[in-house]
């Protein structure tokens, strides 16, 4: 449309502010909008991320070493145990070598918080 004027700036600080309180589905869909929205979806879609010990701690640190532009975002991990019916461990407690710990925190440079669960 020839005249017409397309408004497509929306300061980064108010977009921070609706996708903080979004469900996590629509910060995905709003990470597809555009580049700038892309960057400020992922500070919300990867805060926290959570991997179960079944699903293999090294492939979680292959993806944070071969992704460090998606890494950084990471504030929280919860390292989860086996699914309650996995033939994995009996051990309901997730199973990681103290290096590996050492290693997710160094991929993932911001993390503050380190959880172990079941």
């Amino acid at each position: 449309m020839v005249g017409v004027k397309t408004w497509n700036y929306l300061p980064v600080e108010l977009l921070d502010m609706v996708l903080e309180n979004t469900e996590p589905e629509t910060q995905k869909l709003c990470s597809l909008v555009c580049r700038e929205w892309l960057e400020v979806s992922r500070r919300h879609i990867f805060d926290a991320v959570a991997v179960r010990s079944d699903t293999s701690f090294d492939t979680f640190l292959q993806f944070l070493t071969t992704h460090p532009h998606i890494s950084h975002h990471i504030r929280k991990m919860h390292l989860l145990g086996p699914e309650h019916n996995s033939p994995m461990s009996p051990n309901p407690f997730p199973s990681i070598h103290p290096l590996m710990l050492v290693d997710l925190a160094t991929s993932a440079p911001n993390v503050f918080c380190i959880k172990l669960k079941t």
